[in-house]
């Protein structure tokens, strides 16, 4: 049987918008974004996307980095890349949960990997032999592996990024693999009655990151994460689950602390990365 996660993100509403409408500030285009914009109403439908954008790229980067956390603690035996582990994990996660909202985030995360490809622009020797695959290859694997678990409710998105039929087949072959590989590690300890101790803790933004902070806030994605990995991994070691200021667009795990940070730098690149490709489509996501 496939997880099934309950990941209460209980103040999202309709298409992502936030049932406190007030707590967010409009994104402008890449702006620096002040306390004075945070308390403009989240209204029109364009913004809506950009929101649910930022939401949910943050909510596939989380579980990733929940991903490198069960290898670190629980032992995951990895063959290949570990950032590959993480990203097939945070995949699986969503896709499991069987409902719309979570496989709209991962069409939006696989956008995210691919106009962050995008933005990067020519690629340098160390792109290729770094530990991450290519931007491209990541956003190709989540769609692999979306229409590898449900081909007839994702042939239509496979196609739109020009998978062809032959190849959405083996997908099918590597998605079983990548399942069956998952559920007997998570399996085991899904049912134990053990409760890890997760702590969420939210560092000061300032006002130039104050859109992030508002987003991560009020969306509860670190809160519903938190109870996640309370109740379903078998942990028994302290984890704490950090949003702070980095310098840098980023998100990772810290083994040593047992801590998965979450800059708030990161969520503003994406408000800045769906603006520009919002604007650069004429309005269209």
């Amino acid at each position: 049987m496939p997880i099934r996660l309950l990941i209460s993100l209980m103040v999202l509403v309709g298409s992502w918008g936030f049932a406190n409408p007030g707590a967010l500030a409009k994104p402008g285009s890449g702006k620096e974004k002040t306390q004075s914009e945070i308390s403009e109403i989240l209204a029109d439908r364009t913004l809506d996307k950009t929101v649910r954008f930022v939401i949910n790229n943050s909510l596939f980067t989380l579980y990733h980095e929940v991903g490198h956390l069960l290898v670190d603690k629980q032992q995951w035996p990895v063959l290949g890349r570990e950032e590959d582990v993480a990203d097939n994990f945070a995949t699986y996660i969503l896709l499991t949960q069987r409902r719309r909202a979570f496989e709209q985030a991962l069409k939006d995360a696989a956008l995210g990997w691919r106009l962050e490809g995008e933005a990067r622009g020519a690629r340098t020797a160390g792109d290729f032999y770094g530990e991450h695959s290519l931007d491209l290859q990541r956003a190709y694997q989540i769609v692999c592996m979306m229409v590898g678990e449900d081909r007839r409710t994702f042939s239509v998105t496979a196609s739109e990024w020009g998978i062809d039929r032959r190849r959405q087949s083996g997908c099918r072959d590597d998605y079983e693999q990548i399942s069956r590989s998952l559920e007997q590690l998570i399996s085991p300890n899904r049912d134990k009655n053990s409760r890890a101790e997760v702590t969420v803790n939210y560092e000061r933004a300032g006002a130039r990151l104050a859109l992030a902070y508002k987003t991560l806030r009020e969306s509860r994605l670190l809160e519903s994460v938190a109870e996640d990995i309370r109740n379903n991994y078998g942990l028994t070691t302290p984890v704490l689950i950090t949003a702070m200021v980095c310098d840098e667009p980023n998100a990772f795990y810290d083994s040593q602390s047992s801590e998965i940070i979450v800059c708030y730098e990161l969520l503003d690149d994406y408000f800045d990365m769906i603006n520009a490709h919002i604007e650069a489509s004429g309005g269209r996501d």
